[in-house]
């Protein structure tokens, strides 16, 4: 999986796409605290595609969606961002939280 230079140009850079992901983290772990187990548990129709196959065509309950962003893609494209710094970038080019490790603890923010 890698980010395509356009992604990162249409995001305003590595900046822009830092802050985006970031927002996207804060929103997932704003969501889960508001939504009771009976709207967590609603089964949501579904289909997940990674570089044009199909990894799921069936409903899926919200917060197993809401679980594999946090848990899956947040700390994918994380590593991403990471990935695309060069090799000597000096400590302040990661940033902050959760640019400077691969995690995304949603009772850390």
């Amino acid at each position: 999986m890698a980010i395509e230079v356009e992604t990162i140009t249409l995001t305003g850079g590595t900046a822009g796409l830092q802050a985006r992901i970031r927002a996207q983290a804060d929103a997932l772990c704003a969501l889960g605290p508001t939504l009771s187990e009976p709207e967590l548990d609603t089964m949501v129709p579904s289909r997940l595609l990674s570089n044009d196959e199909v990894l799921v065509d069936e409903p899926v309950p919200l917060k197993e969606l809401i679980t594999g962003l946090a848990a899956v893609e947040i700390p994918a494209h994380t590593q991403q961002l990471l990935d695309l710094l060069p090799k000597s970038a000096p400590p302040e080019a990661y940033g902050t939280e959760p640019f400077t490790n691969t995690t995304y603890d949603c009772g850390t923010r």
